[in-house]
């Protein structure tokens, strides 16, 4: 019988993102415009940190949104793409570790060429399977982050599902020690498998929390395990609530930078060290590189 309910939950997941990919897909062929504003996320001018980024040597992330706030900034339709690496310095209960933050935006169509946060790729982190988002992810970490680095995760919806990923990955855990994972607006991946604390937020009016298999196999985990806070923003078809709920401080600035509740947690961020990388198709980079 668990057997069963495991293979329904696993269709009916996979017939929902193939809904969800055709949907799409057809409204981009077309008219991109249309399927940009139902499906973009994070551009809307909600996240104050958009159009006014941090400046100087540093910058402190204080709690939660401040969080979000800065990983939302990898929401800039490809331009400069959805992963962000910067160093840090974690506080923590009047301890101190060097740190490197690595946060992962989500669902989003590019303005220029395709890139991994796009529905396709929702679907398979959606079913844990593996994606090119993923890959592109542990590939930049090999390259920007020396081997016994500290590491903390952050991710929104497709990131926060991506993070886990990451995080479960076991050449990562030998690789990296990964110390804590905040995904926020996104379900319960990987159960059991994943390195470091995870800690998931969700707006009560956010039903993406709730879009895995995940929630048919095993729903008082998925449910369980979710910090609920509610923003006001109400449920509706724009899906209000998952796009703009976690930038604001008066909702989730009692979550500390690592997703505790009323915890003192901070990351204190060396600027010039931010580096921002794309997540294109790899059969793309591979036909850039062979013309290049």
């Amino acid at each position: 019988m668990k057997k069963l309910k495991r293979v329904l939950a696993v269709l009916l997941t996979t017939l929902l993102f193939m809904t969800m990919t055709s949907v799409a897909y057809l409204g981009y062929a077309v008219d991109q415009s249309t399927v940009d504003q139902l499906f973009a996320v994070f551009d809307d001018g909600s996240n104050p940190m958009i159009s006014n980024p941090p400046t100087g040597k540093t910058y402190t992330l204080k709690n939660f949104a401040k969080l979000a706030q800065y990983a939302g900034q990898g929401y800039n339709h490809g331009m400069k793409g959805p992963i962000i690496i910067t160093e840090g310095t974690l506080k923590a209960n009047s301890k101190k570790c060097d740190v490197y933050l690595v946060t992962l935006t989500g669902l989003e169509i590019p303005t220029l060429t395709p890139q991994t946060t796009d529905v396709v790729t929702v679907g398979q982190a959606g079913l844990e399977l593996s994606n090119d988002f993923e890959r592109n992810v542990r590939r930049v970490m090999k390259k920007e982050i020396p081997k016994g680095a500290n590491v903390v995760l952050a991710g929104h919806s497709l990131g926060g599902m991506v993070a886990q990923q990451v995080a479960a990955d076991k050449t990562m855990q030998k690789r990296y020690n990964i110390l804590n994972i905040v995904a926020y607006g996104a379900p319960v991946m990987f159960k059991g498998q994943i390195e470091g604390t995870l800690k998931r937020m969700g707006d009560v009016n956010d039903p993406v929390p709730y879009l895995s298999a995940e929630t048919f196999k095993d729903f008082e985990v998925q449910d369980g395990t979710l910090q609920k806070e509610d923003s006001g923003l109400g449920f509706d078809i724009t899906f209000a609530a998952h796009r703009n709920s976690y930038f604001d401080e008066k909702t989730w600035g009692k979550y500390d930078v690592l997703g505790f509740k009323g915890g003192n947690a901070t990351i204190t961020l060396k600027l010039k060290t931010q580096k921002y990388h794309a997540s294109q198709y790899m059969f793309i980079d591979e036909l850039i590189g062979n013309f290049a």
